[in-house]
Order: C-alpha cells, then sequence, then structure tokens
C-alpha cells in the first residue's frame, strides 16, 4: 500500500511518498511527474521520503527515470529528502544520488531551491 501526495507551488513540485514504493507506487510517481512536467507546470522536483517504509527495486527504477527525465529533458534540479540510511545507500548503489541531491528534511530542500 502507497500513497503519493503532492503540492506545487513557484514552478516547484513536492511529492510525498509514504508506505511501500514498489513498481505500482513507480509507475504512479513517474506517470504524476510526466505529466506535469510536460504540462510545463512544474520546473523542480522534490521527493520526500519520510514516510516510507521501503523501496524494492522496479519502484527505484522508477525513481530514477524520473529524476533523469526532471533533469536531462526538462532542465530542472531533484532534491530527495527524508531518506533513512538503508534508503540513502539504496539510492546511492543504484544512482539516483549521483543526479539529485539529498537533504535531511523538505525544508531544508526547499531552502535550496
Amino acid at each position: 500500500m502507497f500513497t503519493l501526495e503532492k503540492k506545487s507551488f513557484d514552478k516547484n513540485l513536492v511529492v510525498k511518498v509514504a508506505g511501500y514504493c514498489s513498481q505500482n507506487a513507480g509507475d504512479s510517481l513517474l506517470k504524476m511527474v510526466q505529466e506535469i512536467f510536460e504540462a510545463g507546470l512544474a520546473k523542480n522536483l522534490i521527493l520526500e521520503f519520510s514516510q516510507c517504509h521501503g523501496v524494492n527495486s522496479p519502484g527505484v527504477a522508477r525513481i530514477l527515470e524520473a529524476t533523469e527525465q526532471v533533469i536531462e529533458d526538462f532542465g530542472g534540479k531533484v532534491y530527495i529528502c527524508g531518506l533513512d540510511k538503508v534508503k540513502t545507500s539504496f539510492f546511492e548503489m543504484v544512482g539516483v544520488l549521483e543526479l539529485a541531491e539529498a537533504f535531511s528534511t523538505e525544508e531544508e530542500a526547499l531552502k535550496a531551491l
């Protein structure tokens, strides 16, 4: 079970991921990001994971794909926050954190914009 909560302001999209980030959650996240960025409604993306209990390989693959699209296709920035040690290691291992900058909290990520 997962939920994605989005909010947008000043061309920034914040998505809070809660629950388990499996392929279904990753697919939903990717579709949401694509629709919003293709419509020109956002320039930068903040992904918040403090309420996410786990991420599997297909889920993180979609996160990586969304990150690459925001950066490469739309020229935006991606910030990730709320990661615990396990998720931080996993995101580093698959390359997400080579593209996106990590912050402890959403507030810190927002200040960096």
